[in-house]
C-alpha cells in the first residue's frame, strides 16, 4: 500500500501543473501597479505593489529590505488601525495603499 501511495504521489507530481503563477520570485515577479514614496521613522522609502499582490519596500539608496517591521510602524505613526487577523506584508501594504487612496 504504501509504495502504490509513493508511486501515485510522484505521478501527480510529475504529470500535473500545480503552479498558480501567482508566487514568482527572482528579478521578475510581476508589474508594478501601484508605487508610493513614504515616511517612516524620518526616512523616505518606496513601496510597490505589484500585479502579484506582492508588496516590496525599498529604502533611498534603491535597496529591498525587510518591510513588514516598517510598514507596521508607518500604520502607528499615521494612527491606522490593524486590522483584525492582517499579519502579513500583504495586508499591511494593502492598508497603506488604501490610506493614500481615500
Amino acid at each position: 500500500m504504501r509504495h502504490t501511495l509513493k508511486a501515485f504521489a510522484y505521478y501527480i507530481i510529475k504529470t500535473i501543473d500545480i503552479s498558480s503563477g501567482k508566487n514568482r520570485v527572482g528579478e521578475d515577479i510581476g508589474e508594478i501597479k501601484k508605487k508610493k514614496e513614504i515616511q517612516i521613522e524620518k526616512q523616505i522609502y518606496t513601496i510597490i505593489l505589484r500585479d502579484s499582490g506582492q508588496i516590496q519596500l525599498f529604502n533611498q539608496d534603491g535597496d529591498k529590505i525587510q518591510a513588514r517591521p516598517l510598514l507596521r510602524a508607518f500604520l502607528k505613526e499615521n494612527n491606522i488601525q490593524e486590522k483584525n487577523n492582517c499579519l502579513t506584508t500583504r495586508c499591511f501594504g494593502k492598508q497603506i495603499f488604501d490610506y493614500f487612496d481615500d
